[in-house]
């Protein structure tokens, strides 16, 4: 069982394009025997390994009927059932599977930037997508890549209307653990943050 090893934070605002350094595994995200057996008879290398790891997440069922994001499920019981819930399941599979390869990647929560500004208690607009940063270079070559969740896309930055809600080893690490009402904490702290600079300026 890999350790869990201690991974930088960068909630700024103004963040598109974090820097992946380190090689993690959260408890949520273990590198199972089963996970590592998966991970292993993916083949490829850099973006071809990451286009393939999302062909896989895309040939399990996705459950449909969900009303909310689940949060409470690890990398092995996602497998174990062949199934996920959203972008925050496929995110937690995705990066398991690439740091089963000896893949550095993080796990973002991002949020769409006008939902956070707009938001208010009474109507909360939870409008966000997971992303992983993942170095899909080498250690001397990195080649510091965002890979949509639930797409497989590649890209050097998040999308312009997006922002870094939180980033860590899986949603448990980022505190995503009750579905809506974490997530709406989330928005409500960086709402706060974008108010409170804004003020400051």
């Amino acid at each position: 069982m890999n350790d869990v090893q201690e991974i930088e934070f960068h909630t700024q605002t103004d963040m598109k394009k974090p820097e992946a350094t380190t090689i993690a595994t959260g408890e949520q995200t273990q590198i199972t025997p089963k996970v590592k057996e998966v991970a292993d008879n993916i083949n490829g290398e850099g973006v071809v390994l990451a286009m393939k790891i999302s062909d896989y997440i895309k040939s399990m069922d996705v459950l449909t009927d969900a009303t909310e994001p689940d949060f409470t499920r690890t990398a092995e019981q996602i497998l174990e059932a062949n199934t996920y819930n959203g972008c925050n399941e496929a995110g937690v599979m995705f990066a398991a599977l690439l740091r089963a390869r000896g893949i550095p990647t993080t796990y973002i929560q991002a949020l769409r930037e006008d939902a956070v500004r707009n938001f208010s208690i009474e109507h909360p607009s939870l409008n966000g997508h997971v992303f992983l940063e993942a170095n899909l270079g080498s250690k001397d070559d990195k080649k510091i890549k965002i890979i949509n969740s639930t797409t497989g896309e590649v890209a050097d930055e998040l999308p312009e209307n997006m922002m870094v809600g939180a980033k860590g080893l899986d949603s448990w690490d980022i505190g995503l653990r009750k579905g809506f009402e974490d997530l709406q904490k989330m928005f409500e702290e960086k709402h706060q943050e974008l108010v409170t600079t804004s003020e400051s300026k």
